[in-house]
């Protein structure tokens, strides 16, 4: 009786939630007046930032190359959110837990993190955002340590990466020692990686495909799904493990 009672409760939580959408969608809500503004502007030096480290509710993260040898950190928003960051000998961080935002399985606001880095930076990122995409087209090598619940993953060149994703898509164009990552639902794509270290990479639902490997065995497996691996050396020094529950799997 009680789990009968449970069950018809969240019926009506669904369908309500489901009516109000439709109607919120009736009335015409124009989504290109959610107009973000720059709400914080500042420069630090960047001798001695070893972590970059952005925890947030809901953002687009994206990393840039500096045309000078400090860290620029500029934040856009639509809403008035208390958003800190903060300095310390080797690390600075962006924090931003508290939102107004309602979120349905997608945000409404509008809300961006442009983080500008010297090309001398060597540290690494850590980022945590629960809805927002992540892009980082920077001509050198860092670690990157990411969770993400809602976005898609864009990184030109990394040294390392490692971390999950619930629901994204992953590209990167070149991976230059390690991945240990995990994602539910989303393909996994690499342009060139050069394996330096034991890897995993590990997918429910998405397809893996890495273009071209070098310094691996790669042991694959799928429950559902086709598995495509060329010239798989065996004396590798390493190994590249990679699963999938349902997808396809192709390493050249």
């Amino acid at each position: 009786m009680i789990k009968a009672i449970k069950i018809t409760l969240l019926v009506l939580v669904c369908l309500c939630l489901v009516g109000f959408m439709i109607a919120f969608i009736k009335s015409g809500f124009d989504f290109s007046k959610m107009k973000a503004e720059l709400v914080y502007d500042e420069k630090y030096e960047a001798d001695g930032i070893k972590t970059i480290l952005v925890d947030t509710k809901s953002s687009d993260i994206n990393i840039y190359e500096s045309d000078d040898e400090e860290i620029k950190i500029k934040i856009y928003s639509d809403k008035k959110d208390k958003i800190n960051v903060n300095k310390t000998d080797n690390e600075i961080s962006i924090v931003n837990k508290q939102t107004s935002q309602m979120c349905f399985g997608f945000c409404f606001g509008n809300r961006k993190i442009d983080i500008y880095v010297p090309k001398t930076y060597e540290g690494k990122f850590e980022i945590k955002t629960t809805s927002g995409d992540i892009k980082s087209d920077l001509e050198t090598s860092n670690d990157y340590k990411i969770k993400v619940t809602s976005g898609d993953i864009k990184i030109d060149r990394v040294n390392s990466l490692s971390g999950s994703a619930t629901s994204g898509d992953i590209e990167i164009k070149e991976i230059s020692s390690s991945i240990n990552f995990k994602t539910t639902s989303g393909d996994i794509e690499i342009d060139m990686f050069d394996v330096k270290a034991n890897s995993s990479i590990k997918v429910t639902s998405g397809d893996v495909e890495i273009n071209q490997l070098t310094g691996a065995y790669v042991d694959a497996s799928a429950k559902s799904g086709d598995i495509k691996v060329k010239n798989n050396d065996r004396h590798a020094d390493y190994e590249l493990i990679i699963k999938t529950t349902s997808g396809d799997i192709e390493v050249n």
